[in-house]
């Protein structure tokens, strides 16, 4: 490459990020409108992050405060964050928006190494307006985190040279470890690099070096080290893991989302012999179920649906338009990836890296619980590969190839109908517009926005009159607004359409003790 293309490649890169730069600006400035944009709910992962994160700004270096049986990665460049600049929710979203762009910009890098200039941009921008990315890149949970690691460590895989230097190695090394470290079931990508590297490149020029395993374990240490203190024993991060294997692979299971009642009673006590145990037992005794089970899951990672946990996605619709264009349907992603993925494979070869990391990352979901969250992660790849099949098609159309381009065409479209076909989804996960508007206003008034809660609040009750959720909320507004008599009203009502809830009761007993004093000082 002559330095003027190189000069070229650059400002091509350059406006790329740009374009990601200024579509996340977009996207945070309608971010302001949301509620969830300055508060975290409760009972969520993002409030176990956010109290970890607190307690180690305060001093807690080990990170040992509250719930543990995460990886403790996240937590740390959130305390990091807090350390520096005070718990600011939006600081933390404009480093996330921040990663978001570098791995936009990474994706077009990669593709312009391994493909063309033209398959580097489509692939860029299909990452960087799919909805769903950049509403992960606005929450506190790490998926987001997760992508921008994953699509790092490839980066410095590929740009690794046939005779790399120790510092090349050393970086490679780090990106894959902090990778793994983020969630460890993306070990299972490393696991086929691996395997591949073992028995069939291992004679051949090769993007990975024995001393580059070495590097990742050396960069283990200080998280295992952590875990270790923490739990009393080895832990390989996170303290989930058996667990969600357990739970995520439950005859009974629908495929997607978390059931409750399939938790097993001693999921975090099992040691990971006696949950593969286990595991492999449920195969032995219910084969057919468990086959059932894995096609189910297959098909509902691939789906359009967004399988709602912590935080829903129809939530977050209301606020951004860019969260509604076409390119937001993960149905379209898959279905154009899946044919990508096809027609690149006569050059696996060259793409094998690609290949490993698109595998493994489905594999991990999969093997766990399909969530939409859990998807995120996955997203470079099959926009990267749905990149490579709208070039392959484009190409094709311009060398008369009518053959090649109405199958790929056609296949796409077929996949894409399958994977939005709303019958196969159950009726019972998706979520309704009642419960929508519910959520809206009460985090409107858990964030203290009350006259924006209470305008939603007193629509949805106009359509609903006998919600107790939503009598709830009310009662809250006129709890925070000293409006004692109106407070307990509804209050009384919501435990009137919904009895024996404790926080009524409670809420309830509250209310009646503040209208009696102010009764009696008037």
């Amino acid at each position: 490459m002559n330095e003027r293309d190189s000069t070229f490649n650059r400002w091509h890169g350059l406006a790329i990020f740009l374009i990601a730069i200024a579509t996340r600006s977009l996207y945070f400035f309608q971010f302001q409108d949301n509620p969830l944009f300055n508060y975290i709910p409760e009972h969520t992962d993002s409030q176990h992050y956010d109290t970890g994160a607190l307690s180690f700004a305060n001093g807690d270096w080990m990170a040992t405060a509250t719930v543990n049986i995460f990886s403790p990665l996240y937590k740390y460049l959130v305390g990091f964050i807090y350390l520096t600049f005070g718990r600011n929710l939006p600081v933390v979203w404009f480093f996330q928006f921040l990663m978001g762009a570098i791995t936009v910009l990474l994706i077009f890098l990669i593709c312009e190494k391994l493909f063309n200039q033209r398959t580097a941009w489509i692939s860029a921008l299909l990452y960087n307006f799919h909805g769903p990315v950049l509403m992960y890149e606005g929450i506190l949970l790490r998926a987001s985190l997760i992508a921008f690691l994953g699509i790092l460590s490839l980066y410095l895989l590929i740009r690794l040279p046939s005779k790399p230097d120790w510092k090349q190695l050393m970086f490679a090394g780090l990106g894959i470890s902090l990778f793994i470290q983020s969630r460890p079931n993306t070990a299972l990508v490393f696991v086929l690099i691996f395997l591949y590297w073992f028995f069939v490149a291992k004679r051949k020029e090769c993007n990975v070096h024995p001393p580059l395993f070495l590097w990742v374990g050396l960069f283990f240490l200080p998280l295992l080290i952590q875990a270790g203190i923490t739990h009393g024993k080895f832990v390989f991060f996170e303290f989930s893991g058996p667990a969600s294997i357990l739970h995520g692979n439950h005859p009974e299971h629908i495929g997607m989302g978390h059931s409750a009642e399939l938790h097993h009673p001693d999921g975090y006590k099992l040691s990971t012999t006696e949950t593969l145990k286990i595991f492999a037992m449920r195969f032995i005794e219910h084969p057919q179920a468990m086959a059932f089970l894995f096609a189910r899951k297959l098909y509902f990672f691939f789906c359009s649906f967004q399988v709602p946990n912590n935080f829903d996605y129809n939530l977050f619709k209301d606020f951004s338009f860019l969260l509604h264009g076409p390119l937001s349907n993960f149905g379209l992603l898959s279905s154009l990836g899946l044919v990508g993925f096809v027609l690149a494979f006569r050059e696996h070869q060259k793409l094998w890296l690609l290949y490993c990391y698109a595998i493994g990352m489905t594999g991990a979901v999969i093997l766990f619980f399909v969530l939409a969250r859990y998807r995120i992660p996955v997203i470079p790849y099959f926009a990267i590969f749905s990149g490579v099949a709208v070039d392959r098609i484009l190409h094709s159309i311009d060398a008369r190839q009518t053959r090649q381009w109405v199958i790929s065409t056609a296949s796409a479209i077929a996949l894409f109908a399958f994977f939005n076909y709303q019958a196969l989804i159950p009726d019972f996960k998706l979520t309704g517009h009642k419960s929508y508007d519910q959520r809206i206003g009460e985090y409107y008034v858990r964030a203290g926005r009350l006259a924006e809660g209470h305008a939603r609040i007193t629509i949805f009750l106009n359509q609903f009159p006998n919600d107790a959720g939503a009598s709830k909320v009310l009662g809250m507004i006129y709890q925070q607004t000293n409006q004692w008599e109106n407070a307990l009203r509804e209050f009384e009502r919501a435990d009137r359409l919904a009895p024996n809830d404790p926080w009524t009761q409670m809420q309830l007993k509250l209310m009646r003790e503040k209208y009696n004093a102010n009764n009696s000082m008037n």
